[in-house]
């Protein structure tokens, strides 16, 4: 049987370089497969039927209702935990404080223009202004009592007092559901009438201010490391030190891809297997342990089904680069990799922002699915 030498990362042997060749790995493709195309139909009609369900327009109303305006909440979280950590850095008397985040004029005219149509927005829009320290006038709050539903007359109780005792908010809030963000806020907003710092603490202690800090410092410095990756990238490669090792399912023949093809299609279906099996098993349970759930499915998916052949071959997950073979390096490699695509995906954001204000705003399902579970 003819064996096919896989190409493999190659550092020239040389007085600058005296450590052995690597080994190269042995495929024997095997031989006499045909064709079989149905893998890449179904993963054509895979993806045709996403790509129609993204284009077809829903229900305008319905989708009035479920927006979460995520974007706007998050800002507002922001702003607060930010607070908290000037207030906590104050008390500790900690010189060079950071700036108070705010939140921003823009953030209010978004919610301002969709008040009227939604009430999401409405109360979204009342809890900002108050914790921006905005007056909120009899319009607003009427705004939000159109729908006439016990909650909201509750909400605009809240904000219509100029001030309330602990038990007027301690009553108020056992009113109001957890289901919406801004009633969470309206519940922070009547104890700060009461004068009473528990709530306020609950929903933004100064350590997640503090961990904002810790983060975003953080990602600066893998951004950093990114642009670093890139610049080592390419002085090696210039150098004639680096050559790329190829793709790890070489070598690929046509017979060979539509087995590849049909792997995918069986992954994916998996996966929405994995997604059932999560909201079954986890319907009751926190987000996070559903999450969990999936991810184990998802895992336990892949290792079996890299484990079956498809259609007579073997495709074991050594053949997508998966391997204990020089583990830690190939740790080290991903780890690289991934910071070297932050400096790529600002620079898409910078251009996309910019595309954002001379054509309008837009949005993506994946990143809709994203920001609807932060977690």
């Amino acid at each position: 049987m003819n064996r096919v030498y896989r190409r493999s990362f190659i550092l020239p042997v040389s007085m600058d370089n005296p450590a052995p060749p690597p080994q190269l790995e042995l495929y024997a493709p095997p031989e006499g497969l045909k064709r079989v195309p149905t893998g890449w139909v179904l993963l054509a009609v895979l993806f045709l039927l996403l790509i129609v369900r993204q284009l077809v327009p829903g229900d305008e109303t319905a989708d009035m209702a479920k927006r979460s305006y995520t974007q706007q909440e998050l800002e507002v979280k922001v702003a607060m935990r930010q607070k908290r950590l000037m207030d906590w850095l104050k008390a500790q008397k900690v010189p060079g404080r950071p700036t108070q985040e705010s939140i921003s004029q823009d953030t209010i005219d978004k919610l301002d223009k969709a008040r009227k149509d939604d009430p999401a927005a409405a109360r979204l829009y009342v809890g900002a202004k108050f914790e921006r320290g905005d007056p909120i006038s009899k319009a607003d709050l009427d705004l939000v009592r159109r729908t006439k539903t016990l909650e909201d007359q509750i909400y605009t109780e809240i904000y219509s007092r100029s001030s309330l005792t602990e038990r007027q908010a301690d009553a108020l809030s056992l009113e109001l559901p957890d289901t919406e963000f801004a009633y969470r806020l309206a519940k922070v907003h009547a104890h700060d009438k009461a004068k009473d710092a528990g709530a306020r603490n609950e929903m933004a202690p100064p350590w997640r201010g503090i961990a904002l800090v810790v983060i975003a410092c953080a990602g600066l410095a893998m951004l950093f490391l990114g642009v670093v990756g890139w610049i080592a990238y390419f002085t090696l490669r210039a150098s004639g030190r680096l050559e790329p090792r190829g793709h790890p399912a070489e070598p690929m023949t046509k017979a060979g891809a539509d087995r590849f093809a049909f792997r995918a299609v069986l992954l994916l279906a998996g996966f929405f297997l994995a997604a059932v099996v999560s909201q079954t098993l986890g319907h009751s349970a926190p987000k996070a342990l559903q999450m969990l759930i999936e991810l184990v499915v998802m895992f336990g998916i892949v290792v079996l089904m890299h484990r079956l052949p498809v259609l007579g071959v073997d495709i074991p997950l050594s053949r997508v680069g998966v391997s204990t073979k020089n583990l830690g390096r190939n740790i080290l490699y991903g780890v690289a990799g991934y910071l070297m695509t932050l400096p790529l995906l600002a620079v898409a954001l910078a251009v996309g922002l910019l595309l954002m204000k001379v054509f309008g705003p837009s949005s993506h399902p994946a990143s809709e699915i994203i920001m609807s579970s932060p977690d």
